[in-house]
């Protein structure tokens, strides 16, 4: 009984001597909905006349496509050279230091590494336990795990922006990556 009135405040009305197997479908429709949407219906009223306030509403009417991203959270948005780009902060040394040409030179190269990532132009070899070798093609999902432990932009964005930096320390010779932080210290070194 107490099921059941579970169910009856779902919206099923069927009184339970009447119920049948063919009545399962039906009652799984009205606890769904009950839990997805009535549930919640206040606050989304609410979400909608706040959104409305802004003229929210009628753009999501008028571009849905547009405006589905910004409120949509799409698993298949893999990141783009792009998105790349304009998501790290790079810290520069500062202008006119011999530190800072090589810098921007550097990350001119890797403008150039994500383009090629793009388009499926890094290539490696991965060594696995039983000694067989595979060849993988190298994505820029696979650079952003590296950098901050996830292959695609989380729905919220990172908490911290991801960063830039250099170590200009010669006897360092490959890159290194915090995901607390997120960042990417790139290896450079002077030429004496």
């Amino acid at each position: 009984e107490d099921r059941y009135s579970v169910v009856f405040d779902c919206g099923f009305a069927t009184p339970v001597n009447k119920v049948t197997v063919k009545d399962v479908p039906l009652i799984t429709k009205a606890v769904s909905l009950h839990a997805t949407v009535f549930l919640v219906k206040a606050e989304l009223d609410q979400l909608a006349d706040g959104l409305e306030l802004f003229g929210i509403v009628g753009l999501m009417r008028k571009h849905p496509n547009k405006m589905k991203p910004l409120f949509v959270y799409d698993p298949m948005d893999k990141p783009t050279a792009e998105l790349m780009i304009a998501l790290f902060d790079v810290h520069f040394s500062p202008p006119g230091t011999s530190k800072r040409v090589t810098e921007e030179t550097a990350i001119l190269y890797w403008n150039e590494l994500l383009q090629d990532m793009a388009n499926g132009l890094i290539k490696t070899v991965v060594h696995s336990m039983d000694e067989d070798e595979r060849p993988v093609t190298l994505c820029i999902g696979d650079l952003l795990t590296f950098i901050t432990g996830a292959d695609r932009l989380p729905p919220m964005g990172f908490p911290e922006v991801p960063v830039i930096e250099f170590n200009h320390d010669p006897s360092i010779q490959l890159p290194t990556a915090s995901t607390c932080t997120p960042s990417i210290t790139l290896p450079l070194s002077q030429a004496s």
